[in-house]
C-alpha cells in the first residue's frame, strides 16, 4: 500500500508543479504581450509626432486604425 500511497502522492505533485508552470508561462506571456502593445503604442506615437499618416502608422504597428486616430487626440 505504500508503494500506491507514494504512486499517488507523486502524481498529484506532478499535477500541481503542472498547473503552476502553466500559470505562470500564461503570466509571462501577459506581460510579454503588454509590452508589445506598450512598444507598438509608443512607435505610433513617434511617427504620428513626425506627420506620418494614420493609415500608414496603423499598417506599420499592426494598431487599429480607431487606436491611432486616439493616439492622435492626445
Amino acid at each position: 500500500m505504500n508503494a500506491q500511497w507514494r504512486h499517488r502522492y507523486m502524481t498529484i505533485e506532478q499535477e500541481i508543479k503542472l498547473q503552476v508552470e502553466a500559470r505562470t508561462n500564461e503570466k509571462v506571456n501577459e506581460k510579454i504581450n503588454e509590452k508589445l502593445n506598450e512598444s507598438k503604442l509608443e512607435t505610433a506615437k513617434k511617427m504620428l509626432e513626425n506627420n506620418i499618416p494614420a493609415e500608414i502608422v496603423a499598417k506599420c504597428t499592426g494598431l487599429e486604425l480607431s487606436q491611432v486616430d486616439k493616439l492622435k487626440q492626445v
